[in-house]
Parts: C-alpha cells; sequence; structure tokens
C-alpha cells in the first residue's frame, strides 16, 4: 500500500511492500516486506522516518494495542494512541473516504465529507 497524509505543515508519506508465502500449514511468511515513511516539510529536504519494529503482530503494535486497551495501568500516552468515540469516528470517515476514492478514481478530502466535527483538546495533536 501507499498512503499520503496533506497538512498543514508539511506531507507524511509511507510505502508499504509486502511479498507474502502462504505455507501449507496455513501460516504465512512475510519475505522480502519493505517499509519507507518520508516526511516533507515545505523548504527541508525529505527526512526518511525509521520505523521501529518489534515482537508481535503488526511489527509490535499488537501488543502495545491490547495493553492500552485491556490493561490501563495509567501510563502516559504522549502519542495519544488510546481509543474513544472520537477516534473510531475518525476511523470510520477515514475507511469511508479511502472507499469513495476509489469508486470516483479521485482524491476525497474528509473535511468535505463532515462539516463541524469538533475535536476535544485531549485528542489533538497540535
Amino acid at each position: 500500500y501507499e498512503i499520503t497524509f496533506i497538512g498543514t505543515e508539511g506531507t507524511l508519506s509511507q510505502k508499504y511492500l509486502e511479498r507474502s508465502v502462504i505455507n501449507g500449514d496455513e501460516s504465512s511468511l512475510r519475505e522480502g516486506s519493505n517499509v519507507e515513511t518520508t516526511l516533507l516539510l515545505p523548504g527541508k529536504a525529505p527526512e526518511k522516518i525509521k520505523n521501529p519494529s518489534s515482537a508481535g503482530g503488526h511489527g509490535g503494535a499488537d501488543p502495545l494495542m491490547l495493553d492500552h486497551i485491556f490493561a490501563d495501568d495509567g501510563t502516559p500516552d504522549p502519542l495519544k494512541r488510546k481509543s474513544n468515540h472520537f477516534s473510531a469516528a475518525w476511523s470510520a470517515i477515514t475507511g469511508f473516504a479511502i472507499n469513495r476514492s476509489m469508486e470516483k478514481g479521485k482524491v476525497i478530502l474528509i473535511k468535505d465529507l463532515i462539516k463541524d466535527l469538533a475535536v476535544p483538546d485531549e485528542l489533538r495533536l497540535d
């Protein structure tokens, strides 16, 4: 896949190339997988972002996600990974925009799909 977020302060792109091999025992091996993330800020050279990975599915994200959902120990969440009904709504509208983009063959802007959706201060990343 390839995904690009164009924001008011720059562009963040990620390309992921995966070659899966399905084995007879129904397991899957990922061979030759490659992920590249690039940050482009106005007036600056493109910056390659390192993609950390750890044990567990989805590059180590699954154990982190499960801990945040089911074993919340009050640990600070500076990356704002905790989920709530606002993040669920944003996830749904993002999926809708992606599907609409594929159907129409053009860029779909989320701001054109929703009007006046307030984001609480605690969920803002700025």
